[in-house]
């Protein structure tokens, strides 16, 4: 049996998505409820490269957003 992918926008979390630390936090929470799979827009200015260590930390799939990260 395949693994089961659960997306978020993370459009719809943006508010919680404003720093490093929040969406380390969010997408820690992510994780707990079993989503792997995230579509990253209206995040706040954080710097790409800690976007992706934290979707790589937390392993996440990175969908069709608007930053694209070497993963």
């Amino acid at each position: 049996m395949s693994e089961i992918k659960l997306g978020v926008q993370l459009f719809t979390l943006r508010d919680k998505c404003q720093n490093a630390e929040d969406f380390e936090e969010t997408l820690k929470f992510l994780q707990s409820i079993g989503c792997n799979v995230i579509q990253i827009s209206a995040i706040g200015p954080i710097d790409p490269v800690i976007v992706g260590e934290l979707v790589k930390k937390y392993n996440m799939e990175s969908l069709d957003g608007r930053l694209v990260i070497g993963v």
